[in-house]
């Protein structure tokens, strides 16, 4: 395609990956399932009207007297394409992995009346509908969450401060890596930087805490900040704090989450590090352990309700999966000649 065409008008140009930009060129009108042709896919692409692809992609031209376009955009889903992906031989160190066409043809696809074809589409467009109306609600309360997270913590910036040594300990003692090989199966969690990683048979920690990633955090700002209550087994690498009386433990989860951790990193240009000295002196805006109680209510709240939404955001996931996989291709595997 000429390159003038790009970015104009309004028609989808898919690439390998999806669409990737708009033109005003159309090479198909009706449905159709778009496929990548290079690089190792991780989905296919429905689309609905006019589209445009590129040369890295396949599009479908579906006998719509026998198969339902979107039933076949259901079924290849359930198919690992990705076992058809080869890397072209002699083609150098740059060479990437191609689908080629001769290989998709080949792949068989079931064939039932188009009224059970019909029907299927209807129940698993209802299951994808809910999870993507789903996944818009939690992305809405996620934003909700932060934007009066920090809304709230912002007046608190101009108030007198402590510090966090001087309303928490630091329960650094009796934390202790285990090799993979030493560990006991159990029920208590192993927590490393940025959570659970395992559960062993024995604990080094009793009672309500802070946990804050040491090293290896993904990202300064947010922090790997979590509240953890209850026995757990404490790696090297997570800080632990206990919140004193005239603080309160949620109100500090909060806002520490508020804050940007750049100026108490280490080289937050490498690996990030973040030692007990540097943690212990961020600034705690004083306030009384009322409002704290308040503020932290609110978000509480918020937090509870983007969590819940999230939690039934995957689950509806995992139904749409199982639903697709065991509605369209009951032996969950890739049939070809």
């Amino acid at each position: 395609m000429n390159q003038d065409h790009f970015n104009k008008g309004e028609i989808p140009l898919y690439g390998s990956s999806g669409v990737y930009m708009y033109t005003d060129v159309s090479i198909y009108n009706k449905p159709s399932v778009i496929l990548p042709a290079v690089g190792v896919p991780k989905t296919v692409f429905f689309n609905t009207g006019n589209f445009c692809c590129t040369g890295n992609t396949y599009y479908t031209v579906v006998n719509d007297l026998c198969l339902d376009t979107k039933f076949l955009y259901f079924y290849l889903l359930t198919c690992n394409l990705r076992s058809l992906a080869k890397v072209a031989t002699g083609g150098g160190l740059s060479a990437r992995a191609v689908i080629r066409k001769s290989d998709l043809v080949k792949i068989k696809i079931p064939i039932p009346p188009l009224t059970v074809q019909h029907q299927l589409v209807e129940d698993l467009n209802n299951l994808e509908h809910l999870h993507t109306t789903l996944s818009r609600e939690a992305e809405l309360r996620n934003t909700l969450y932060w934007d009066t997270l920090y809304k709230l913590m912002f007046p608190l910036e101009n108030l007198d401060k402590d510090v966090l040594g001087s309303v928490s300990i630091s329960c650094s003692k009796g934390k202790k890596d285990l090799p993979a090989s030493k560990r006991i199966s159990g029920n208590i969690p192993y927590q490393g930087a940025n959570g659970i990683v395992d559960y062993v048979d024995n604990y080094t920690h009793e009672g309500e805490f802070l946990l804050l990633a040491r090293i290896g955090a993904p990202s300064l700002s947010p922090y790997s900040i979590r509240k953890y209550a209850g026995k757990f087994w404490a790696t090297t690498n997570v800080h632990i704090l206990k919140v004193k009386e005239t603080y309160d433990t949620q109100f500090l989860f909060h806002y520490l989450r508020s804050l940007d951790f750049t100026p108490y990193i280490n080289n937050p240009n490498s690996r990030t590090c973040l030692n007990e000295g540097s943690l212990l002196s961020i600034p705690i805006p004083k306030i009384s352990l009322e409002e704290q109680k308040h503020i932290a209510h609110i978000l509480d709240t918020m937090l509870e309700l983007k969590e819940a939404v999230e939690k039934e955001t995957e689950l509806r996931r995992q139904q749409f999966e199982y639903y697709k996989y065991w509605l369209l291709n009951p032996e969950g595997k890739l049939e070809t000649a």
